[in-house]
């Protein structure tokens, strides 16, 4: 599909398919049920509020969830937020473990509303976040120019945790990263992934977006050593080679400390 003409006036729509705490938008949308905890989604949150202060980018966020009972759109921070319904209907809750129907399925239902959702936008280009499920999916099924950001790679979760959900969705990771044309890679490690099975993929490497809070401190040397992990508590996240890591360097510096902030397991 050949991309609109651009003129200086004209603002680019871009439509995000990402991840989102649906949370933080109470204020402007109806929930069904809240819960206790849930992932805040920072490198989304960031990135997105940056790109919204473009004068020349109109964002529209598309991202799915199970704690509302209807599709809604709301405009915060300078985005337009459509959130769209997913899970299993009426109790409006995640499909359990023991019938994972929208893997076995190929998330061909989230597939779909997501593509609904896209063509009432109408955006110029479509940023897929992440190939874990529906998202790069609905990315490369708009028919419009997309690209897709490789987030966790299911491939490689597979190796040390080979559960049922990843023998499957491991096969649709890849088909995505065959399909895709362009990417967007944080690490050496993602880029050398994506490269593997499509070596004529176009890839941009792009750091993860940090809020401004971090370089708004006074920042401090401290006069022992400190390791500090923020990070998922699964093995797949390197908890585990840390500790063992840290008994190493222990010998050779007695008064190194480590500080843990994270959850799951």
């Amino acid at each position: 599909m050949t991309p609109p003409a651009y003129t200086s006036s004209r603002k680019i729509r871009v439509a995000w398919l990402a991840p989102y705490a649906v949370q933080d938008l109470a204020s402007g949308i109806q929930l069904s049920r809240r819960p206790s905890a849930y992932h805040a989604c920072s490198w989304i949150v960031n990135l997105s509020r940056a790109l919204a202060r473009r004068p020349d980018v109109e964002l529209h966020l598309v991202t799915e969830s199970t704690y509302v009972a209807q599709n809604q759109t709301v405009r915060q921070d300078g985005i337009t937020f459509h959130v769209v319904r997913q899970g299993v209907p009426v109790i409006h809750r995640g499909f359990p473990v023991w019938c994972p129907l929208d893997v076995l399925t190929g998330f061909r239902s989230s597939v779909a509303a997501l593509t609904r959702t896209l063509r009432a936008i109408e955006p110029d280009l479509v940023h897929g976040h992440g190939t874990e499920a529906a998202y790069g999916k609905a990315a490369l099924a708009s028919g419009r120019p997309c690209l897709i950001s490789i987030q966790g790679i299911i491939t490689e979760y597979y190796k040390t945790n080979p559960d049922f959900r990843f023998r499957i969705v491991r096969h649709f990771e890849q088909d995505q990263v065959r399909r895709g044309k362009y990417f967007t890679c944080r690490t050496s490690f993602d880029t050398g992934f994506v490269s593997a099975v499509n070596p004529a993929a176009r890839i941009f490497q792009i750091h993860e977006a940090m809020n401004p809070v971090f370089f708004e401190g006074e920042w401090r040397v401290q006069d022992e050593p400190h390791v500090l992990f923020v990070g998922g508590l699964q093995e797949r996240k390197g908890i585990r080679t840390l500790i063992l890591a840290l008994a190493e360097v222990k010998r050779a510096i007695p008064a190194v400390k480590l500080s843990v902030i994270g959850g799951g397991g």
